[in-house]
């Protein structure tokens, strides 16, 4: 401990309260810590000692004289030494010799506490404990004995012990702090929120006014904890209400800070924020609001010596660096969203399909997203290439920098809350370390090829985020070495951003993705109309010509088509003026549009015949079935398609369809079917079988206009069958059989009808 802290705020010894903090305000407004770190940091240590009874009491007991007073210059040199290795942090080395101190005097207040102070430090709870009952027992009104105990018993988590050691330590010294915030510690850490409330509103009641805004500080903190936030904004809005001098605003600014280094810590990112943008409002040029706050900066707006600090990150790191994409990346990027929506184009341009509209959406929808793509690639690779510095991350001692083509963003490293390091290997070997860390909602991530530069880096990320946590806690970040590497003007309004031309050229490249999108389904369109006149063409039928106008098609073959089915037209009359007038006169009146109906008037009867097969012959029976009415409408059909397909073949193919009824043109046909005859034995060129083959006799009376014939139809007996129609037989598939029989006779039928309706005397 220095003997030198009363001089460090232009003090003598005999100060009261108010001269030091008097005093300190004073001095920390001529050396404010953006500054004067250095010199504001001692005026900080020196007001934190002075300006509580207690500490002040223990730094009095320990200053040279009086420790030689006390104990005597031997062990006062002793002491001293202690001391020294307390302040350098060396508490093992302290320990044996505070232990010879207390040994030589037991009742030695400053060395006792000092010991278990050091014990605490060290984690040897039970004998700080131990040593901390010495201390209560030979100083039984001494606050710290019953402070040391708890905080003991909090560090072997028995929280009832400790906050009862905590009441107690308050009793003694009602006007010290010390025992108020480490009650609400224990009970923070029990879980028991409710409790620290309860216990500070008590307080409330019965403290003294030097106490009352502290207490209310810790209530805020505890509602924090609690996350009652809405109670915690209107208890801190009352208190800048009443923070009317500057002694009061720094102090309740002290506060904003320490509560959010605790949140900060808590991993309570927003609720942080918004005490340090009331932290901004009630002392806007205070130097850790700026080192607190995320922002992106353009390149050219940084001060050269941060982008000397920059260019000189990637070759000569001052703690790590780490590259980011490169330029023949970017150039692999635009190269590849170049190379698919060229072609994407070449594709839909190609095509002869028409798009219908949900179709066109999706393709424009594709092209714009496509579009889009290219163009921001094609602009990353021109910042790319124009860039100074290129892209990477670095580590600075306040912030987390990540570097981009022509702007940074800075990262305060008070916001770290999560560091994720994974080693990646393969098959047992090391490959690299995958890093992702999280500054709250926003978070980044990295690789690095070596293990060992990968856990020095983990190591340094700890102890950075932890002693930036601490400094402001204590109110001293803006004091840290590399606080002035950007000005807090800068940090606290940063120019504003330039137009996002990212946003331009995506837009653009969406928007030429649309255009193409458009003119080819144009294109697409144009060629589904040349493909389906070119099928068309190929099929040159009535009935095809005329679903094509029925489209409708294009007005460009428009008229062709007309013309061909004209034409079509012409060539069928000209057949029929020999053959079959009638038909010729009604393809005459027909609109070219429509097919000519011809009707088919159709009465018969068929009987089934009593055949016998010779002995030891196979004898398909035809199913009576086939012979009532359902079976002659089957093969009637049959008979219409026949019919249908040779009027096609002399006519052409769409000028005539057949319909069962009558109309204008009816085909009347009465007649008669007969079986009679043997069963013949055929041979297949592999298999000899014997089958039913009767004889198929068709008589009828075909009538069409005024032209009347008779037409007999006889099948011939000989057909040639399939395996598969063989096998049906052998099988007894009688249906099968008289299929054979029946088809050849209306087949016979449709050939002979068709006489009757090309028949020049018609």
């Amino acid at each position: 401990m220095s003997d030198d802290l009363y001089a460090e705020l232009n003090l003598t010894p005999d100060a009261n309260a108010r001269d030091i903090k008097k005093a300190y305000f004073g001095l920390v407004r001529q050396f404010p810590p953006e500054t004067h770190a250095e010199q504001f940091q001692k005026l900080r240590a020196a007001y934190e000692v002075l300006s509580n009874e207690e500490t002040r009491k223990a730094y009095d007991a320990s200053r040279g004289a009086a420790a030689s007073e006390q104990l005597g210059d031997e062990l006062a040199v002793i002491m001293r030494s202690a001391l020294e290795a307390i302040e350098a942090r060396e508490f093992e080395r302290a320990v044996p010799l505070l232990e010879g101190v207390v040994k030589e005097r037991p009742e030695a207040e400053e060395a006792r506490g000092r010991l278990c102070s050091c014990l605490l430090a060290l984690g040897r709870l039970g004998e700080a404990a131990t040593h901390a009952g010495e201390l209560a027992r030979h100083h039984p009104t001494l606050a710290q004995a019953p402070l040391l105990l708890g905080y003991a018993a909090q560090g072997l988590k028995h929280f009832h012990e400790a906050r009862t050691h905590f009441l107690r330590a308050g009793e003694l010294a009602p006007q010290d702090f010390r025992p108020v915030r480490s009650l609400v510690d224990v009970d923070l850490e029990a879980n028991d929120g409710e409790a620290a409330l309860v216990y500070l509103d008590q307080r409330l009641t019965t403290a003294p006014e030097s106490m009352r805004l502290g207490l209310r500080m810790e209530r805020v903190s505890v509602l924090h904890h609690l996350e009652r936030l809405d109670e915690a904004a209107k208890a801190l809005a009352a208190l800048e209400a009443e923070a009317t001098t500057a002694e009061l605003k720094e102090e309740l600014g002290w506060f904003y800070e320490r509560e959010a280094a605790s949140l900060f810590a808590r991993k309570k990112h927003a609720h942080a924020d918004a005490l340090l943008a009331r932290l901004a409002a009630l002392a806007p040029s205070r130097g850790s609001v700026a080192l607190t706050r995320p922002v992106t900066l353009p390149l050219s707006a940084l001060p050269e010596s941060a982008r000397t600090w920059l260019a000189a990150q990637r070759q000569n790191p001052e703690l790590f660096s780490f590259p980011g994409v490169g330029v023949v990346a970017d150039s692999v990027m635009a190269l590849g969203a170049t190379g698919l929506f060229c072609g994407m184009a070449l594709l839909a341009f190609m095509s002869d399909s028409q798009w219908s509209t949900g179709e066109l959406v999706f393709v424009c929808t594709l092209f714009a997203g496509a579009g889009a793509l290219q163009g921001a690639t094609l602009l990353r690779w021109v910042r790319s290439l124009k860039s100074p510095l290129g892209r990477f991350s670095a580590i600075h001692r306040l912030f987390y920098v990540d570097v981009g083509l022509d702007e940074v963003r800075f990262i305060p490293m008070v916001r770290l809350s999560h560091i994720n390091a994974t080693h990646q290997g393969n098959n047992g070997v090391y490959t690299h370390t995958t890093f992702g860390l999280s500054f709250g909602p926003e978070g980044h991530s990295f690789s690095i090829s070596s293990q060992q530069r990968a856990e020095d880096l983990a190591q340094l990320l700890h102890q950075l985020r932890g002693r930036l946590l601490d400094l402001l806690h204590s109110g001293m970040l803006a004091g840290e070495e590399g606080a002035d590497f950007l000005p807090a003007a800068l940090l606290l309004k940063p120019p504003a951003r330039a137009p996002q031309r990212h946003r331009l050229w995506t837009l653009a490249g969406a928007g030429l993705g649309v255009v193409l999108a458009l003119s080819a389904s144009v294109v697409a369109q144009r060629a589904f109309e040349d493909q389906r006149w070119l099928d068309t063409q190929g099929d040159q039928t009535p009935r095809t010509l005329r679903q094509y106008l029925a489209g409708p098609p294009p007005a460009r073959f428009k008229g062709p088509a007309e013309a061909a089915l004209a034409k079509k037209k012409a060539a069928a009359l000209q057949r029929l003026q020999a053959g079959a007038p009638l038909l010729a006169r009604a393809l005459e009146a027909q609109n070219p549009g429509e097919a000519t109906p011809l009707f088919l008037d159709l009465s018969g009867e068929a009987t089934p015949a009593t055949l016998a097969a010779p002995a030891g012959s196979k004898l398909a029976e035809l199913p009576a079935s086939e012979f009532l009415a359902t079976g002659r409408q089957r093969h009637e059909d049959e008979l219409i398609a026949a019919l249908q397909s040779k009027v096609d073949q002399l006519a052409g193919v769409g000028w005539f369809v057949l319909k069962r009824g009558a109309g204008p043109l009816t085909l009347k046909f009465a007649y008669q079917l007969s079986l009679s005859g043997n069963v013949y034995r055929y041979k297949t060129p592999n298999t000899p079988l014997t089958l039913l083959w009767p004889e198929a006799k068709l008589a009828g009376t075909a009538t069409f206009g005024e032209v009347q014939r008779n037409v007999i139809a006889v099948p011939a007996r000989e057909v040639s069958l399939s395996q598969q129609a063989i096998s049906a037989i052998l099988k007894g598939d009688s249906s099968t059989a008289s299929t054979l029989v029946f088809d050849a006779a209306w087949a016979e039928l449709g050939t002979q009808l068709s006489s009757v309706l090309f028949s020049s005397a018609g």
